[in-house]
């Protein structure tokens, strides 16, 4: 069975960012994103020996959240300076290198991830996603699950229960309870994350939820 790694390029790039020392090339470009980036993919290609590998990137503008939701993500404060600038020099270097990569305007690399793993499925592929985000539960299955390369942990469906008490197909009804606060997203007022595992144990899914608040 071929086996595709998708990566969350923006997520690898705020963690090199913050993680890293400032580094420089000899003419004075900042360098550290790339450097810690590459390590990652180099660490992935190493221990999970994937057929193929892409990473995807959010593409700039507003997505079609910002169009449905104009509070979403306002709190958030601009990129820091100087990420945007190392962000261009990795794909550059990623392009030299031949690394698959993607991005789409009105979209996030996490909306990509989604995607590409429902094409990677079709096509009987076992896919690995190297991400933060907490979307990607809804996502894992027998064939799919997490790898987090810096604490080298992989992630399915038997780990989401255990540490969350939620099953990949309840983590939609999980996070329409709950709200994200990173996201300033609106949850139910009053609920939070073990009321909505509570609820979510009790009723099952959302939809029954709503049929019988009181099940």
């Amino acid at each position: 069975m071929s086996h595709l790694v998708i990566v969350d390029g923006h997520a690898l790039c705020y963690q090199a960012f913050y993680a890293l020392p400032p580094m420089h090339a000899p003419d004075g470009r900042p360098t550290q994103v790339a450097y810690g980036v590459m390590s990652s993919l180099f660490k992935i290609l190493k221990t999970q020996k994937p057929t193929a590998l892409i990473v995807a990137f959010d593409a700039p503008g507003p997505t079609f959240r910002h169009l449905a939701y104009k509070e979403y993500k306002i709190q958030r404060p601009p990129a820091p300076e100087g990420l945007h600038e190392q962000i261009d020099l990795l794909k550059a270097l990623l392009k030299a290198l031949g690394v698959a990569q993607t991005e789409l305007r009105g979209y996030e690399a996490d909306d990509l991830l989604g995607t590409l793993t429902s094409q990677a499925l079709k096509r009987k592929h076992r896919v690995t996603l190297v991400t933060s985000d907490k979307d990607a539960g809804q996502l894992l299955s027998d064939r799919v699950s997490v790898y987090d390369p810096r604490k080298d942990r992989r992630i399915g469906p038997a780990e989401l229960k255990a540490e969350k008490g939620l099953t990949p197909e309840q983590v939609p009804d999980f996070l329409a309870l709950t709200g994200d606060a990173s996201d300033n997203v609106p949850g139910v007022p009053g609920v939070g994350p073990k009321t909505a595992v509570k609820l979510l144990e009790s009723a099952g899914n959302l939809e029954a939820l709503l049929k019988d608040p009181d099940a």
